[in-house]
């Protein structure tokens, strides 16, 4: 929702909020098959649970935006605050089976309760400052984050459940980002347009677990320079590069320090000592009328991600986050936007994509790299001019990058759309993944001489219904306005 009032000719106030709500249940059924060194199945252990999630997001923002002469220069001031809530309840048992199926004894049952809440406000200002010879902008922005996480661990194989504070937690994390930024852009010629920007961005955080009594800190001061340019000789050619530099911050979940148990000898932590990585991304585009050709090249330095450790002696699997990799990635694709027919317009894609890595800490692995294909076609048809269908399709195939290999995904998608009533009603209909393929296979690494195969299907299959109905007066726009903290939203996923 979101309401603006024109204070004068020249200066707009406005308000705008964005929430959600979800409390989806679904149940888990994992198997762990554990090998011999032959690759013949010692045992197996089943983990089967109920899990019950409720989430919760609220995001507020009030703006002032004002006009301050007759060039167009302009400032804008933006207030935002977000705040997001969850709640997890797994209940689960896992039980040995020997290889012939037979019921060996119940591994574990437990009960894992976690809960998270996070807190951001975030205030910038920005100016536009259009010159005789460049557009200018700039600008400054402060975040400040507070999240609470806690996990509260019961057994439950006795009749009435037992708290394990050993296994429990309560984590706070705190962040403080300031960033000054600016960017001009000219139009050098009829042709050649050119923006370049720069970036200063410091940021301070702080991780404490009130359980183990341990606490982390992390600053650090960074330029994120960024440039495009475009040349366009006439109106079936044009050129554009680009370059960029962007920080990925670790989500709030992972780094809390504790441990969530898959089973008596399985688990996943995180960690409160996670860096951000950073990226530069440098790109290329050719288009020639429907035609567009692609090609880039990027480079991480500090990426993170999960780590599947097994430890043979012991039988145990350690699922960990870690700073551990270095990679270069690059590609090329070309895509494909036609009418084959007047009641059919058809967009599509297709990507080659590799990358090398190197691994910078000691994983007790070595990296393997391949090459991808990518491909996508989304088709719309009109049947008639209210009534639309839509075919879309994905393909990935499988391929390694860094320390795991990844099998193919791919999905289809349909949709109808009908608008009645003088197009001030629209019902629609959306069948997602059709065959349910669009989900992660054979996450296949090798660490510690030990290879392991991992596969989730958190189905995204389901069908959606929807009806809009637009009132008023239908001659107002509205005037959309991002978030300031679309960035620290995302992090709660």
């Amino acid at each position: 929702m979101s309401a603006d009032y024109d204070l004068t000719p020249r200066t707009l106030v406005g308000v705008q909020y964005a929430g959600s709500y979800a409390a989806p249940t679904s149940r888990d059924y994992t198997t762990i098959n554990i090998l011999s060194p032959r690759k013949s199945i010692d045992s197996l252990l089943i983990n089967n649970g109920v899990r019950r999630v409720n989430t919760s997001s609220h995001s507020y923002n009030a703006h002032l935006v004002t006009v301050l002469d007759t060039l167009q220069r302009k400032i804008s001031f933006d207030s935002d605050y977000f705040r997001y809530s969850s709640k997890i309840d797994n209940g689960f048992v896992a039980e040995s089976f020997s290889p012939d199926g037979n019921f060996l004894n119940t591994n574990l049952a437990a009960r894992n309760i976690s809960n998270q809440q996070v807190n951001n406000f975030s205030a910038k200002a920005d100016v536009e400052h259009p010159l005789n010879w460049l557009n200018l902008s700039y600008g400054a922005k402060i975040s400040l984050i507070d999240s609470k996480s806690g996990i509260q661990y019961y057994n439950t194989l006795v009749e009435s459940p037992v708290p394990d504070p050993s296994r429990s937690n309560a984590f706070e994390y705190r962040e403080k980002t300031q960033a000054l930024y600016v960017s001009g852009a000219r139009k050098v010629t009829a042709k050649l347009s050119l923006e370049l920007g720069l970036r200063l961005e410091h940021t301070h955080t702080r991780g404490y677990s009130a359980t183990l009594n341990q606490q982390n800190t992390n600053e650090y001061l960074k330029l994120f320079p960024t440039g495009f340019a475009s040349y366009k000789p006439n109106e079936n050619h044009s050129w554009q590069a680009t370059y960029g530099r962007r920080v990925t911050r670790p989500g709030f979940n992972i780094l809390n320090p504790f441990r969530s148990y898959i089973n008596s000898t399985s688990y996943s932590e995180g960690n409160p000592f996670l860096q951000p990585s950073f990226t530069d991304n440098l790109e290329l585009t050719y288009a020639y009328q429907a035609f567009r050709t692609n090609a880039f090249v990027g480079r991480t330095a500090d990426g993170f991600g999960p780590v599947f450790t097994s430890f043979p002696a012991t039988n145990t699997l350690v699922i960990s986050r870690q700073n551990y990799f270095d990679e270069y990635s690059y590609g090329v694709g070309q895509s494909y936007t036609a009418s084959p027919t007047a009641w059919w317009q058809s967009q599509n894609q297709l990507y080659v994509l590799g990358s090398k890595s190197h691994f910078v800490t000691d994983i007790q692995a070595s990296p393997r790299n391949s090459f991808q294909l990518f491909g996508s076609t989304s088709n719309t048809f009109t049947l008639r001019k209210s009534t639309k269908l839509q075919v879309d399709y994905t393909y990935s195939s499988p391929f390694t990058k860094g320390l795991y290999r990844i099998g193919y995904m791919s999905g289809l998608n349909l949709a109808a759309k009908q608008a009645v009533f003088h197009d001030r009603v629209q019902v629609s209909v959306l069948l997602n993944d059709v065959f349910n393929t669009n989900y992660l296979k054979d996450y296949t690494s090798t660490v510690n001489s030990v290879k392991q195969v991992y596969s989730e299907n958190n189905s995204s299959r389901f069908v959606r219904f929807s009806l809009t109905y637009d009132f008023g007066n239908s001659q107002l726009k509205a005037k959309p306005r991002d978030f300031g903290n679309d960035d620290e939203r995302r992090r709660t996923n």
